[in-house]
């Protein structure tokens, strides 16, 4: 068995060898070698090859490896975005230096990943742990304040997310089929049909979300996806939680029993390629060139 990569060992490597964000994650380590380097992902900071096994032994968190970059495995450990300072005091207390590189580009502003700066370095000679803890608090302040600002600003997203789609496609379903009961196909097993493939919908988006969540990535593509999900439901669909909406959605017109209901369905496909599929699957493009490029190649937008 091959001894594990170390981190001293790619920054002399060729970076044109490397994946577009890994390439970029080398290029951050080189300027700060000798700290530890946590690189902004979605909800988590991340930690790579000596810096994540360093980081499990002095931390207890997992350490795990995910693809390949230059033909080695890409050796990873990270910590939620929202327990960020209570990590830092604990690697500080420990004398470890520590650098912060956050997203400070937008996805889908340009090719390849999004943009990263270190913007905070934290290390024992400059910050006292109680000085470190003021400043948790008000970090947790400012962090409150900017969530309640986005809350405000991002309002009409609660609405404009496709769950909201499908409970009113759902509803216009009800009432074609009360008011314009065109072909009325009543009976225990349409609807007993309908009730298994509603299930059916609603397990396979959640399988699909656990995914999203093992993966620690974002169930929301366009905004900041660390990771490009490939397996799991991921592997007949590009697209399963949509799928497990369509499934859903094709069920409750069987449980009303009238084929009125079913001209929502094109419709409601339609608007989902145009307004979600299509910008999420740009951002995907733009943050993994190649390992999407294969990964549409081989797996089909819906089924």
């Amino acid at each position: 068995m091959p001894a594990p990569t170390a981190t001293a060992d790619l920054l002399h490597a060729d970076l044109s060898r490397h994946s577009p964000m890994m390439a970029q994650y080398l290029s951050l380590k080189a300027a700060h070698p000798d700290t530890l380097l946590l690189y902004r992902m979605g909800d988590f900071y991340e930690l790579f090859y000596d810096d994540a096994r360093k980081a499990h032994r002095l931390l207890d968190i997992t350490l795990t490896t995910r693809g390949q970059s230059a033909g080695e495995p890409v050796v990873m450990a990270g910590v939620p975005v929202h327990a960020l300072e209570n990590y830092l005091a604990r690697l500080v207390r420990l004398g470890e230096s520590v650098a912060i590189a956050e997203q400070v580009g937008e996805v889908g502003a340009a090719k390849g990943p999004v943009e990263r700066k270190v913007v905070r370095i934290v290390t024992p000679g400059t910050v006292a742990a109680a000085a470190l803890l003021a400043y948790a608090e008000h970090t947790q302040g400012q962090a409150l304040a900017h969530v309640r600002t986005l809350e405000v600003a991002r309002a009409g997203d609660l609405i404009d997310l496709p769950p909201a789609w499908a409970t009113l496609a759902g509803a216009i379903m009800w009432l074609l089929a009360r008011h314009l009961p065109v072909f009325d196909f009543n009976g225990p097993d349409w609807r007993l049909a309908g009730i298994a493939l509603i299930v059916a919908g609603l397990i396979l988006m959640a399988w699909s979300a656990v995914h999203f969540w093992m993966a620690r990535t974002t169930v929301i593509p366009r905004r900041n996806a660390s990771a490009l999900v490939t397996d799991g439901p991921y592997r007949f669909s590009r697209n399963p939680i949509y799928l497990g909406d369509a499934m859903a959605l094709v069920g409750w017109g069987l449980f009303l029993g009238a084929l009125s209901a079913f001209v929502v369905l094109p419709g409601f496909v339609m608007l989902i390629n145009r307004r979600f599929i299509r910008g999420e699957e740009a951002a995907l493009k733009a943050a993994f060139p190649d390992e999407f490029a294969a990964f549409a190649r081989r797996t089909r937008r819906w089924v």
